[in-house]
């Protein structure tokens, strides 16, 4: 096999470092830690900050917050995490076109990050809560990820729904970790105002170290003057493609039943007589068993087609939902079923670089056409919540074999929609226009 020289960007910081090293098909040790730059820079994701429901209970239950309902409380979280969702193709597509403005933008939004943390600390509303947690999180933190997005394309193509796959991990990790960090800080320090400050620190630290590694591959355009050039404007024609119009619409489907699962494990733990304790773990599990799926279905993903990963992971992730949930009475039916769900219904995402490139042909055009599958994302996280919460009947018992608990209703729409998301696999595959997909991994000079 012949020997090649990869640019690879090393997890010290050294970006961009060329070294000679063997081709091989799998990920080297160096190449996994190559994504740690990346990955690491996930701790300004506004989901540790308002997904992971543990704030949500706590201003449920403390004065002053406890005075608003708690539709209002948990809007904080969906406002920060669907601002990120709609406004990343808008980051990604300046990002490509200025590349040059990304060191500015992205340290000016970490510090704007940090202090709208600090700020929500001080907050005595829950307006202000809704400023500084919600909103200020979530478009703080979409403007520091574009240039994730768009330098991936530089860095990986033969293995790059894997090389994604690890770095959006680092979201799940979170969700294993930071519950029970946040809890017991919230129990340590007495309250939110220190927790959220220590929370700051610990992000800014963690993220300002993660771009200090972060850099493009090539080098950004300039003239003979040295001045920066902007780069082409990007080509919105894919936009009224069909296939593109499919994958969008089955991400979004996906996402409708995905996000009340996530959502309502607490809830349903506790439903069927299961401790608080048992509840968090439940959750700890789903995030875990969400790592591992993101992984394997992302190296799944560089290895055959990703329209038939779509399928598998909606088909398991309905008959999980169907059967398992709806007959989960148990503390081990409960964690057999978010060991499961979690597992397959996560992978779903790794298949989301892999349509990128599909559907833009181009490297450069990928971002942008991610960032366009987060947008319908987004409306999911917020349209989804909605209808669980109508969906939920919250003084049900167990009365049926089937379902009960009040969560009957929400397992059918979560089952139902899975079987939808593996039609849209099917609509999409047939729209494919090249078959199969070749991919790349390390960018080869």
């Amino acid at each position: 096999m012949a020997l090649r020289f990869l640019l690879l960007p090393l997890g010290d910081g050294r970006m961009g470092l060329s070294i000679l090293v063997r081709t091989i098909p799998s990920l080297s040790p160096l190449e996994h830690l190559s994504l740690n730059p990346f990955s690491s820079i996930f701790p300004t994701n506004p989901e540790i900050l308002t997904r992971f429901g543990v704030f949500q209970e706590y201003y449920l239950t403390t004065p002053p917050f406890d005075q608003a309902s708690e539709s209002t409380i948990n809007s904080i979280g969906t406002i920060a995490i669907a601002i990120q969702f709609f406004i990343t193709p808008f980051c990604i597509t300046l990002a490509s076109r200025y590349p040059h403005w990304i060191p500015f933008t992205s340290w000016g939004s970490l510090i704007l990050y940090v202090l709208s943390v600090v700020a929500a600390s001080f907050a005595q509303t829950v307006n202000q809560l809704l400023i500084f947690q919600g909103v200020m999180v979530g478009l703080c933190g979409g403007l520091i990820y574009a240039p994730v997005f768009v330098w991936l394309s530089e860095w990986f193509l033969e293995k790059r729904a894997l090389s994604a796959a690890i770095i959006f991990c680092g979201s799940g990790i979170g969700g294993i970790i930071f519950p029970l960090v946040i809890n017991s800080l919230l129990r340590a320090t007495g309250g939110h105002q220190w927790t959220l400050r220590i929370l700051a620190l610990f992000i800014g630290v963690c993220s300002a170290v993660s771009l200090l590694g972060v850099k493009p591959r090539v080098p950004v355009a300039r003239t003979r003057h040295g001045v920066a050039r902007a780069l082409p404007r990007a080509d919105w024609g894919f936009l009224m493609s069909p296939e593109f119009l499919a994958m969008s619409t089955t991400i979004m489907t996906q996402a409708l039943a995905y996000y009340p699962v996530s959502l309502y494990i607490p809830a349903f733990a506790t439903a069927i007589g299961l401790s608080t304790i048992n509840g968090t773990v439940a959750l700890a599990i789903f995030n875990l068993s969400g790592v591992l799926g993101q992984i394997l279905f992302g190296h799944a993903c560089d290895k055959i087609d990703y329209a038939y990963i779509i399928i598998f992971s909606a088909i398991g992730s309905a008959l999980s939902a169907f059967l398992m949930w709806g007959f989960a009475k148990t503390l081990e039916m409960t964690f057999a079923f978010v060991v499961v769900f979690g597992a397959v219904s996560s992978g779903f995402s790794s298949t989301a670089p892999a349509a990128s490139k599909d559907i833009a042909g181009t490297d450069s055009q990928s971002g942008i056409v991610f960032g366009c599958f987060e947008m319908f994302k987004g409306v999911a996280v917020v349209v989804g919540p909605i209808i669980s919460a109508h969906l939920h009947q919250r003084d049900s018992g167990a009365t049926s074999v089937y379902g009960g608990y009040g969560f009957t209703q929400i397992e059918v729409f979560v089952g139902s929609m899975m079987a939808l998301t593996a039609v849209g696999g099917v609509v999409t595959k047939n729209l494919r226009k090249t078959f199969p997909r070749s991919g790349g991994g390390q960018v080869v000079t």
